[in-house]
C-alpha cells in the first residue's frame, strides 16, 4: 500500500509495510512536484500498475485544486476589493501606501502579460 505526505509544492509517496511484529513502517518511495504534467518514468518504475494510476489520481487531484483556487481568487476579487475600498478611509497612512503599491504592481503584472498588443481591458475573444 502507498499513502501520499502533502508539502508545499510537491507531494512525497510513501510505501506502508507491516513488520513482523505487526507495527506499521512507511518508506519515502519518491517526491512528485505538483505541477508536473504526469507521473515521472522513473516514479512509475518504482509503483505498481495499480499504484501509478492512484499517484495519477493524487496529481490530478493537486492541479485540479491548483486552478480552482485561482477561480476563487478571481470570483471574490470584487467583493475583496469593495472591502479594501471601504477600509481605505479608516487605514493609516503606512496601510495605505501598502493598498496603493499592492494595487499599482499588480496593474503592472497586468500590463505586463498583455504587452503582446491585447488590450488589458477587453476579455481574450472578445
Amino acid at each position: 500500500m502507498i499513502t501520499f505526505v502533502d508539502q508545499p509544492w510537491a507531494f512525497k509517496i510513501l510505501r506502508v509495510t507491516k513488520t513482523l511484529e505487526g507495527k506499521t513502517q512507511r518508506h519515502g518511495i519518491a517526491t512528485v512536484p505538483k505541477d508536473a504534467k504526469e507521473v515521472p518514468r522513473d516514479v512509475q518504475n518504482l509503483l505498481s500498475p495499480d499504484e501509478v494510476v492512484e499517484t495519477e489520481e493524487v496529481l490530478a487531484f493537486y492541479r485540479d485544486g491548483a486552478s480552482m483556487v485561482g477561480r476563487y481568487f478571481t470570483a471574490k476579487l470584487p467583493e475583496i476589493m469593495r472591502e479594501v475600498v471601504s477600509y481605505w478611509e479608516s487605514a493609516s497612512p503606512v496601510e495605505q501606501k501598502m493598498i496603493t503599491e499592492t494595487l499599482e504592481h499588480a496593474m503592472r503584472l497586468v500590463k505586463k502579460k498583455t504587452r503582446n498588443g491585447a488590450d488589458p481591458w477587453t476579455p481574450p475573444g472578445a
